[in-house]
């Protein structure tokens, strides 16, 4: 994980690590994707693969089928005795896959072909280590793209509210994800902001150490998911977030505090007093890469139980743990 940076290969990592923890005797192969599109090169690229029998298999990679030519399904689908699945953010979109696991509750939660298996993280990298003597806050970077949720980030007003409530308090350090990877807030960037560049920053085992040391992880713009929401909040990290920039059925399991239209420095106390690692590392644990590869493995292990209906009495309320 020294150089991983990719969401989707972390995935690929964490689900071969647990299936060969709890699930010896299956054999796993691998394969590695070409890419997305339906030009006629990547056409091309697929009709030249060879791909070996299989009894079931998982294409790690988001839309993994629908984003890729005939050439590839037809290919996979003649090598595969029983289920083709792949993963996925949420239930949205579904495409010839026989089963999609997904990660956000939200949507049908009985939708065919769509079984759940949430958020997923990884305890033993994201685990609480702060130092008692001090308060580190982490401030997440600025969206990258464009458009309306470019217009809504809050990067910059957060930024400028929490270094001025800070810049006097020996013991509290604020840091923020930046371009190529994370920088000290201080008097010279509070109020300026590089262009951030996605998967050109922290390899996994980097961020995890960043995870583990910070009390307060303040979100800045609109997430599809969150994963650094999660990864924070297993590391022990009070979430703090504007309204509806974390997806309600995922903020709701996660020890937070949500931010109002007005948030000035006077909040910072009440952020503070509210830091609970133990809390906030509890309401989360359920949502581990074990549990999710537990899912999947069942799936594919009573194949022959699910096939002829493949609907889910998928869970999409909290899980209640206090």
């Amino acid at each position: 994980m020294k150089n991983c940076k990719k969401q989707y290969h972390i995935y690929l990592y964490f689900i071969d690590k647990y299936i060969k923890k709890n699930f010896p005797e299956i054999e796993v192969i691998y394969k590695t994707l070409g890419d997305t599109g339906r030009s006629s090169r990547i056409k091309d690229f697929y009709k030249k693969q060879s791909y070996p029998k299989c009894d079931h298999c998982l294409v790690v990679a988001n839309r993994g089928i629908k984003r890729r030519p005939d050439e590839f399904w037809n290919k996979i689908r003649s090598v595969t005795k029983y289920c083709i699945a792949t993963i996925s953010a949420n239930n949205s979109e579904v495409s010839r896959e026989d089963v999609l696991f997904y990660q956000i509750p939200s949507g049908k939660s009985r939708k065919f072909k769509c079984r759940l298996i949430n958020w997923c993280c990884e305890p033993l990298y994201c685990k609480p280590m702060q130092d008692k003597t001090k308060i580190n806050i982490l401030i997440d970077h600025p969206y990258y793209g464009y458009g309306r949720m470019k217009k809504i980030d809050q990067t910059l007003q957060i930024s400028n509210i929490v270094w001025n409530w800070a810049k006097d308090k020996d013991n509290v350090v604020v840091r923020r994800f930046c371009k190529g990877g994370i920088e000290v807030v201080n008097e010279k960037n509070f109020d300026s902001l590089e262009k951030y560049e996605q998967n050109n920053g922290l390899s996994y085992d980097e961020a995890c150490k960043v995870y583990n040391t910070t009390d307060i992880f303040f979100v800045t713009h609109a997430e599809c998911m969150g994963l650094v929401v999660l990864e924070c909040a297993m590391a022990g990290a009070l979430i703090v977030s504007p309204e509806g920039f974390i997806k309600r059925e995922l903020l709701r399991n996660v020890h937070h505090v949500k931010l109002d239209n007005d948030f000035s420095i006077d909040k910072m106390d009440h952020i503070i007093n509210s830091i609970d690692h133990a809390k906030s590392r509890r309401k989360v644990l359920p949502f581990s890469w074990e549990n999710g590869v537990n899912t999947i493995i069942d799936t594919f292990q009573n194949w022959n139980l699910y096939k002829s209906k493949l609907v889910w009495n998928n869970i999409h309320r909290s899980l209640k743990i206090k």
